[in-house]
């Protein structure tokens, strides 16, 4: 174990995330990949309970979008609008504690959740003029007006629409290739 307060709801400083990230980063992508699978899926199926708009975000839908694959990553991401997230919060919240998960920090644009040593960013969306984003990552409101399934590990993940010129506005390099 990385953390002691992985199981507490002890929210985190900027040394643990550090920690954990040098920790991830220095381990085999094996060593992690069933965890981060499990705990994709399964704070999938909580999310569709509660009829959350939810989707993969970040290298999260890199790799799963382009790859079919979770790249080596000290974090995954999904995203939900910030008004979803409100109206739930308390239920979802309940229900991740309830299979094992802990919060470990939340500030009005990123609630992390943390299992088995990993964790998972909620990156928490507005719109602004004509711009959807958080914190300080703002991208095109077209690609966030519509969302497509992709299967990923058996499971339907949502995804932005056009996330292919999503991605490549995010990583500024082409994926259309």
């Amino acid at each position: 174990m990385i953390n002691n307060n992985t199981h507490n709801n002890v929210e985190w400083c900027d040394f643990d995330f550090l920690i954990n990230k040098y920790y991830w980063d220095n381990q085999k992508l094996e060593e992690s990949i069933k965890i981060r699978n499990k705990n994709l899926i399964d704070l999938s199926i909580i999310l569709k309970k509660h009829n959350a708009n939810f989707w993969l975000q970040g290298r999260t839908l890199l790799g799963i979008y382009k790859f079919d694959k979770l790249l080596k990553d000290h974090d995954d991401d999904l995203g939900m609008w910030l008004e979803d997230f409100d109206l739930l919060k308390d239920k979802i919240i309940s229900d991740f504690n309830d299979i094992g998960f802990s919060k470990i920090r939340q500030t009005e644009s990123i609630i992390s959740f943390i299992r088995d040593d990993r964790y998972i960013d909620l990156c928490l969306f507005t719109n602004k003029l004509k711009k959807s984003g958080y914190g300080h990552k703002w991208f095109s409101k077209i690609y966030f007006q519509k969302f497509e399934n992709i299967k990923w590990n058996n499971v339907d993940f949502p995804i932005p629409q056009k996330s292919d010129f999503l991605l490549k506005e995010m990583y500024d390099f082409s994926l259309l290739q």
